[in-house]
């Protein structure tokens, strides 16, 4: 009988096995943060460009009298500097505000969860950001701004001009926060339809009204195996009898728990060959009423009964596409098992019951498992060899579930007040906390695509009003050679589109790249969902009208006299 049952294990260090789930996690967060920190640094810098055209009469003053360019420029990059600092500190304030929110958002399980708060190190990092952020954004608008000619500029006069070259660099910008923004749109789309699927699953059994109770003996005392058999007998029986509760049961793993008690075994009519590995299989220890609470149905054979003591025949029942893969075409009922383990003996193959997400809801087993076991408690034993002591009561019933808590408390109390009782909470809340990693992701991508898309129709708006406001002459002559109000109105929102249609391309062409890195996250979706890609188009499209109407409005309604003696 082979024994090299976990000769392929491999060692990885202690900090890479706590924190592997999150590492992926937390890199797309980074990235996403990164994405959001561009958008509104652009957004900043086609602010200051349009602040710098307005002050080149200023600026040209200055040089006039004495002012070298260089100190033009570090002028303006101090404002810029300052303007950064000012926001890192509104940032912080409100980072400060709502880090219990932003931590709730996150799983309870996440490593680190509990000591996260805002330490000298990311004050010192914000800092630094937020002064490299406004020296990197506010560089170009300080050149331009610094290129001024005194006499050009009072030629000039009363108008209000800038170069194409500034003109298209701002349009470049607002276009850039609009690629970014789709980026963010679309991970958030897609994390919210994976999000739906999910919820579309069906994890094989009926959890609702299923309260969950944790009872935990010291191993020890399972080391006589009747003693441990009949205190959960009695408990079983006595919380039974609990006003209110319909069933109850014992499992020594609930579904969905993300815990993987497994044995390895060999199946009758699939010898193990030498030198190969034995098929791994979940083991889940139950008691009788296992299948009926949980609404598990039975498709062949019975399920288990009270008669299958530490005693008896030993028997097993196995999930559906356990017995369709270790037995195809055959009838599973009356097959054999056993753990590799020794000469342990064989069990008998009672019963097949439906498949069941067992480890994860967009996952119902790891790669390395071949399938499902169901023991009888009496009969069970995990990976050590032992009867699991750890049972999770599963109580169903039609009362309030935290007075049936309380008194299952007092019951094991009463029976051994050394037991410990925990993790009391609903089938409903385990079903959702096993998505609660898409769940989070999805909410932080949701924020922070609105945040963006926000942005991006704030930069769009002011580039569109500060052209529209630099463009009044142009609007009074096209009056007066008879382009109509609605003219006007048109040429105002094309060009809101055709900064945002322009975005928006660029921005689906970096989606299709860049949501790859969210493949991991999503179920029942793709990455290039081309649904999830026309909302956030159309989304976009609605952005440019909105932000493109004020303007749009204020350009109709021109004045043509007073627009040619302004100039």
């Amino acid at each position: 009988m082979p024994n090299s049952w976990n000769a392929d294990a491999t060692v990885v260090p202690l900090q890479e096995f706590l924190v592997s789930g999150v590492r992926s996690k937390l890199i797309v967060l980074q990235c996403a943060v990164g994405l959001v920190l561009l958008i509104a640094c652009a957004n900043v810098a086609s602010l200051l460009l349009a602040r710098a055209a307005v002050r080149q009469k200023e600026m040209a003053l200055r040089a006039a009298l004495g002012a070298a360019r260089g100190r033009i420029i570090q002028q303006l990059l101090t404002e810029s500097v300052v303007l950064g600092l000012v926001g890192a500190a509104a940032g912080l304030a409100l980072a400060y505000g709502t880090l219990a929110v932003l931590k709730s958002a996150l799983p309870m399980n996440t490593p680190g969860w509990q000591e996260a708060r805002i330490n000298p190190q990311v004050l010192g990092f914000v800092t630094l950001l937020a002064i490299l952020s406004g020296l990197a954004f506010g560089l170009i608008p300080a050149i331009t701004g610094s290129r001024t000619n005194l006499a050009t500029t009072m030629r000039a006069g009363g108008r209000r001009s800038t170069s194409t070259a500034g003109v298209r660099f701002r349009g470049g910008l607002i276009a850039t926060e609009v690629a970014l923004a789709v980026v963010l749109a679309v991970s958030a789309g897609l994390l919210v339809k994976s999000l739906w699927m999910l919820a579309q699953v069906n994890p094989g059994f009926i959890p609702q009204h299923i309260l969950t109770v944790c009872v935990s003996p010291d191993q020890s005392f399972c080391r006589e195996r009747s003693r441990c058999v009949a205190l959960y007998t009695q408990l079983l029986q006595r919380t039974q009898e609990i006003t209110g509760v319909t069933d109850v049961a014992a499992t020594n793993v609930l579904p969905l728990s993300g815990e993987v008690p497994s044995i390895p075994v060999e199946t009758e009519g699939h010898p193990i060959a030498p030198g190969a590995f034995a098929p791994m299989l979940w083991a889940g220890a139950v008691t009788p009423e296992y299948f009926r609470v949980m609404g598990i149905p039975v498709l062949e054979g019975r399920a288990i009964h009270e008669s299958d003591g530490e005693n008896t025949e030993l028997v097993a029942v196995v999930s559906s596409a356990t017995a369709k893969r270790f037995w195809p075409g055959e009838n599973p009922i009356g097959k054999h098992l056993r753990p590799v383990w020794g000469q342990q003996p064989w069990r008998t193959v009672v019963g097949v019951v439906g498949d069941v997400r067992q480890y994860h809801v967009d996952t119902s087993l790891p790669d390395w498992i071949g399938g499902v076991v169901y023991l009888p408690y009496p009969q069970a034993l995990g990976n050590d060899r032992q009867l699991p002591s750890s049972m999770t009561l599963l109580v169903r019933s039609v009362v309030d579930p935290q007075r049936v808590a309380n008194e299952i408390r007092s019951l094991v109390a009463q029976l051994n007040p050394n037991v410990p009782v925990s993790d009391v909470q609903s089938m409903e809340a385990v079903v959702t906390s096993s998505s609660s990693q898409t769940r989070s992701l999805m909410w932080i991508f949701v924020c922070f695509a609105g945040a963006a898309v926000l942005l991006a129709a704030i930069g769009t708006y002011g580039v569109i009003s500060f052209s529209t406001s630099q463009r009044l002459y142009e609007m009074g002559v096209r009056i007066a050679l008879g382009a109509t109000r609605g003219n006007l109105f048109g040429l105002v929102i094309k060009l809101s589109l055709r900064l945002v249609l322009t975005g928006l391309g660029v921005g689906i062409v970096l989606a299709f790249v860049l949501t790859r890195m969210l493949a991991s996250f999503l179920y029942g979706v793709s990455t290039t969902d081309p649904l999830t890609f026309l909302a956030v188009a159309v989304l976009l499209v609605g952005v440019a009208i909105v932000a493109g109407l004020v303007p749009a409005r204020k350009a109709a309604h021109v004045d043509p006299v007073t627009a040619l003696r302004a100039e």
